[in-house]
């Protein structure tokens, strides 16, 4: 059992994982002490924080969402992020 299986069995998926974020934004979250993909799960404006937009904002929450396994059909953060367009 390596690092891997760890982090996939936790769900404690490190921020610079996400593939939806540029390496600045990554190192911004990081320089904020957010390091979890669940903080920012939890907690959407930390991404508006370092200027992250919707649509882009949406797709960052989906992978958060996908890489902590909390699956539910309509997200709290989907319609505020709607909301806010």
């Amino acid at each position: 059992n390596g690092l891997k299986d760890w982090i996939d069995g936790s769900g404690l998926h490190p921020v610079t994982c996400l593939t939806t974020l540029t390496q600045k934004e990554k190192q911004e979250l990081l320089d904020n002490k957010i390091v979890l993909c669940k903080t920012l799960h939890h907690n959407y404006s930390l991404l508006q924080s370092i200027g992250v937009k919707p649509p882009r904002l949406q797709k960052v929450m989906d992978e958060c969402a996908a890489l902590c396994k909390t699956f539910s059909e309509k997200p709290i953060y989907k319609k505020i992020i709607k909301d806010e367009q």
